[in-house]
């Protein structure tokens, strides 16, 4: 009986251990994916909203000099520089799994893909708020380019109606689009509702 009880103390302190070493790496997996997702968002909000194919699977950084023009000037000199790119945004500490962790590239483009689904749905979905006081209809710019070419409220946005002198200044930054004046300069009703919306909490924690 005894020698009874130590074997199922044994297999129990074993068991204990395997359950604990099982969650200890599914924790580790969990916050290795959590980071991978939050830098593919960085990567789509401050450097490209599209991913070059060839980007994945994931090398060894080139760490090629990126001021060089010559490595524009190729494929493969693009790709080294994008992957260089990758390498000084993404933390060092995830250096090595994008090597030697697989699903580093197919988690990198879904959380990428998914935030960029995200982003032009809130864009689809403010287009209506953005171009009413224009009389732009939002369906303008989901359809053909055709429609665009011909449409003369668009055109005047965007500076290519033929009408008056080039300005770098858009007029939809201005209070009335058709008079650019300086007392004009930012008070599109637009502007006016993003300040205020921006400033709400503000207000509210004061």
């Amino acid at each position: 009986m005894k020698e009874l009880h130590q074997t199922r103390k044994a297999l129990f302190k074993a068991n204990s251990q395997c359950s604990k070493q099982s969650r200890n790496a599914s924790r580790k997996s969990n916050s290795l994916m959590t980071h991978i997702e939050q830098e593919a968002k960085k990567y789509l909000l401050l450097y490209h909203f599209f991913i070059i194919q060839s980007l994945f699977p994931e090398a060894p950084n080139p760490n090629t000099d990126r001021c060089d023009p010559a490595w524009w000037k190729s494929q493969d000199g693009k790709l080294k520089d994008a992957l260089t790119e990758l390498y000084k945004m993404i933390p060092v500490d995830l250096h090595e799994s994008m090597v030697t962790y697989k699903q580093f590239g197919s988690m990198f483009i879904q959380a990428h893909s998914q935030e960029r689904s995200n982003v032009l749905k809130v864009i689809k979905d403010c287009a209506g708020v953005l171009f009413a006081p224009y009389n732009i209809s939002p369906d303008l710019f989901t359809g053909k380019p055709t429609c665009k070419k011909d449409n003369k409220a668009c055109l005047a946005l965007l500076k290519k109606d033929g009408v008056g002198e080039y300005t770098c200044f858009t007029p939809i930054l201005f209070a009335d689009p058709k008079q650019m004046v300086t007392g004009g300069f930012l008070k599109s009703p637009i502007l006016v509702k993003v300040s205020m919306h921006s400033s709400m909490p503000l207000l509210v924690e004061n």
